[in-house]
C-alpha cells in the first residue's frame, strides 16, 4: 500500500515538474500564480486504519499546500491554520477580482507575503464519508467528536494536542483544559 502511495507520489511530482518546466521555457514560471494542494491525506495506521479521507485526524485533514505567487516572492512556511475555503479568495486577490461577500474564506495572500496579519484562532472540521465527526483545531488542541463511526458504534469527545505527528497524546474530553471544551 505505502509503494503505491509513493508510486502516486512520483508520478505527480514528474508532472507537475512537466508543467513547471513548460512555463519557465515560455517564460511564463514568474508572473504565474500556482497554487498546488491536495484533497485530502491519507492514513496509514496512525488511528487504526489504512484509509483515505475516513476521518477529521491530522492524517486525513493536514494537506499540503503551495502557493507561489506572481513575481516569486513569497515566504517559505506558514503555521497559520488555513482551509480550502481561502484558495478562492486567494486567487481572486491575486488575479484583482472581487469577492462575492458570500464567500467564508479569507486570501492567503497576506500570509504567502510574509506578513503576520491576526488570523483565526480555530477552524472547525466534519467529515461524514464513512464515519461522522466534527472537530474544532486550534494551534495547540484538537477536540473530535465522533457522533457515528465505520463500525456502526458511537463514541464520546476526545481531545488531543495538535501537531504534525500521528503519535500526538491523546486524553479523553473530561480531563482537558476548560478553554478547550467551550
Amino acid at each position: 500500500m505505502l509503494a503505491a502511495y509513493d508510486a502516486e507520489i512520483r508520478y505527480v511530482d514528474r508532472h507537475l515538474g512537466r508543467l513547471l518546466d513548460t512555463l519557465e521555457s515560455q517564460g511564463r514560471y514568474e508572473d504565474a500564480l500556482i497554487v498546488l494542494l491536495a484533497d485530502h491525506g491519507e492514513e496509514f495506521g496512525e488511528h487504526g486504519l489504512y484509509s483515505e479521507h475516513w476521518s477529521t485526524h491530522e492524517g486525513t485533514q493536514r494537506i499540503p499546500l503551495v502557493v507561489k505567487p506572481p513575481g516569486g516572492a513569497a515566504r517559505e512556511r506558514s503555521d497559520a491554520l488555513v482551509t480550502n475555503v481561502d484558495i478562492a479568495p486567494t486567487v481572486a486577490d491575486y488575479a484583482g477580482l472581487a469577492r462575492p461577500a458570500a464567500w467564508q474564506g479569507r486570501s492567503l495572500e497576506p500570509l504567502v507575503a510574509g506578513d503576520d496579519p491576526e488570523w483565526r484562532e480555530r477552524v472547525v472540521l466534519d467529515h461524514g464519508l464513512y464515519t461522522a465527526q466534527r472537530a474544532v483545531r486550534t494551534e495547540r488542541w484538537k477536540f473530535v467528536r465522533t457522533y457515528h463511526d465505520a463500525s456502526g458504534t458511537s463514541r464520546r469527545g476526545s481531545c488531543s494536542t495538535s501537531g504534525p505527528t500521528p503519535s500526538s497524546r491523546r486524553t479523553s474530553a473530561p480531563n482537558t483544559p476548560k478553554s478547550s471544551r467551550s
